[in-house]
């Protein structure tokens, strides 16, 4: 059975002049914290608990600061010291690690007040309909529940509101099956009515989450600048993120924390866990969601999806591909990767030029003209299913313009491509506008050529799941220009 620490024990261990402080009373407040000593306890008390505890052999043990949990479920909140002038030996503030669990109940080792805030931002979570959270239940837990030294804190008076933007970021990471990033920490008080609140104690917060390896620390937006200024001058270099107010979603709310806190998975985690932490990033960051996708979910979402093409009989045989160059980039090496065409057209707009150098950043890395139209360029194809080969294609770039010149520049253009024996194209019309789309549709493709798509499912914000895309064939709904 864990030992009990309330109130009363806790003024008993720390009620002690730091000055003054006998090897007995270091022995007692070290033994009696337990895992939370190095967490709370003052540095001065703990750099004499080798010496006092006769321990030798751990003096490196006691003067390490422990780490953060960083495995799956792990979740920290940073407390204030609400009564420096008695509790003397604790810390300004201190960290508390906590651990989401799946599959379990809410711990009776809990401080009540923290307890009651998990509950509270478990149920908005769940009420937002965050990944991982329907069907299954999650419990709060100590991070050191079922170690020989646990305390059972369940008499603590501890207040906790401002805990609830660290407890909502650490869920949301840790239904997505990700693990979370020791150098990230935050505070901010939650109302269902209100948003994100201002913290109080913020400069000994950041002060203890600095202490303890953390970089980057959320605040309440409208606290951002004392907050800077706090950690002005500071060696460690903490960054000071912000918590949207006066926002009613908590996952709008705390998404760049909770993007932050999301440590970026690898290959070899599983496709869930990619999938989610691509959403944590496309909520607050784009670009660096567009590179999450194309490094952790694009070899996965084109295997799939030629699976599925290659039981369509219309894609059989279609080796040149046509596409465009769209905000949404990433969708041309995802359609040169489930089709794999011996040549590719890639047409663009002179205002998406740039998008059109990153997608050729990412096909064939090398400086290239600027603008790229006229390229024509070799690019590698790695493949798609084990055991097949790497092939190449050719890309050639080319633009054309919009408005009134759009569908005759789009006809010459893909004329050309198609070559004196009009080659039967695939228009992939995935990327690109609606206007596009038509033009191609009606006015360019001809009867023997092939259209598809890449049909999705979508999420708040028309967020595309990945793993959701599937590729349809259609025949041009018209003659076209093109014999």
């Amino acid at each position: 059975m864990a030992r009990r620490v309330d109130a009363r024990t806790l003024y008993d261990l720390c009620g002690h002049d730091p000055d003054g402080l006998a090897d007995y009373q270091v022995v007692e407040a070290v033994l009696g914290l337990g895992a939370l000593a190095r967490w709370w306890l003052r540095d001065g008390v703990l750099a004499r608990a080798a010496a006092a505890l006769r321990d030798p052999a751990r003096a490196g043990f006691w003067g390490t600061r422990p780490a953060l949990p960083a495995t799956r479920g792990g979740c920290w909140a940073v407390f204030a010291n609400e009564n420096p002038g008695e509790l003397r030996l604790l810390r300004d503030a201190f960290l508390l690690p906590l651990r989401w669990q799946a599959d379990a109940e809410y711990s009776p080792l809990l401080p009540p007040e923290l307890a009651a805030v998990a509950r509270q931002v478990e149920g908005k979570l769940r009420a937002e309909r965050v990944s991982g959270l329907a069907g299954r239940r999650w419990g709060l837990r100590l991070a050191c529940e079922g170690d020989h030294d646990a305390r059972d804190l369940s008499g603590l008076p501890l207040p906790a509101a401002s805990a609830a933007a660290a407890l909502a970021a650490g869920l949301v990471v840790a239904a997505g099956g990700g693990k979370p990033d020791p150098t990230v920490c935050g505070s901010g008080v939650w109302s269902d009515a209100g948003g994100v609140g201002d913290v109080d104690h913020l400069k000994a917060k950041l002060r203890a989450a600095a202490d303890f390896g953390v970089r980057r620390f959320f605040v309440p937006q409208g606290m951002a600048g004392a907050a800077r200024g706090a950690v002005a001058g500071w060696t460690e270099g903490v960054e000071i993120g912000a918590l949207t107010q006066n926002e009613t979603r908590l996952t709008a709310a705390a998404a760049r924390y909770a993007a932050a806190l999301f440590a970026r998975p690898g290959l070899a985690d599983p496709f869930d866990t990619r999938r989610d932490y691509y959403r944590t990033q496309w909520l607050v960051d784009r670009d660096g969601a567009r590179s999450a996708y194309l490094d952790l979910l694009l070899a996965d979402v084109a295997r799939q999806c030629r699976a599925e093409a290659l039981g369509q009989a219309g894609f059989a045989g279609v080796d040149h591909l046509v596409t465009i160059v769209s905000y949404n980039w990433e969708q041309v090496p995802q359609g040169l990767r489930v089709f794999r065409p011996r040549r590719c057209l890639l047409l663009y707009t002179a205002d998406l030029a740039d998008e059109c150098q990153e997608v050729l950043g990412r096909l064939a890395p090398g400086p290239h003209a600027e603008p790229p139209d006229g390229l024509d360029l070799p690019v590698r194809l790695p493949p798609t299913f084990p055991g097949e080969e790497e092939t190449t294609c050719l890309l050639s770039v080319r633009s054309f313009r919009g408005g009134e010149d759009m569908a005759a520049d789009l006809d010459a253009q893909v004329r050309r491509f198609a070559g004196p024996r009009q080659a039967r194209l695939l228009f992939d019309l995935t990327p690109g506008t609606k206007e596009m789309s038509i033009e191609l549709i009606t006015a360019v493709a001809g009867p023997h050529d092939l259209l598809t798509y890449a049909r999705h499912k979508t999420e708040e914000g028309n967020f595309v799941v990945p793993g959701s895309q599937r590729y349809v064939e259609r025949r041009p709904a018209g003659p076209g220009r093109r014999p």
